[in-house]
């Protein structure tokens, strides 16, 4: 958490804006994961702007009606390709 606070206030320091604008979203039933894809842009007074493709992989539980995020992942490219299944025997 502490590390995630340091990355706000350089954010907030720097004057970076950071937007995601989704392009796909579909559902994995085997794993219950959210893939959501789409361009990740972020620009500052410092530099260009830099738009690159970014996937966010989520799950949700719901306790007492209230949703909670219990994975999270965000990386660069294109979206990880499931392992294919072994052939049954």
């Amino acid at each position: 958490l502490e590390g995630m606070r340091g990355q706000v206030e350089s954010i907030k320091r720097e004057r970076v804006s950071m937007r995601f604008l989704p392009r796909l979203v579909s559902f994995d039933p085997a794993t219950q994961t959210v893939l959501v894809t789409g361009q990740h842009r972020t620009e500052g007074p410092g530099a260009p702007p830099v738009s690159t493709e970014r996937p966010y992989e989520l799950r949700v539980a719901f306790t007492h009606y209230r949703p909670l995020i219990t994975h999270l992942d965000a990386y660069s490219g294109g979206p990880k390709q499931p392992k294919p299944e072994e052939p049954q025997k």
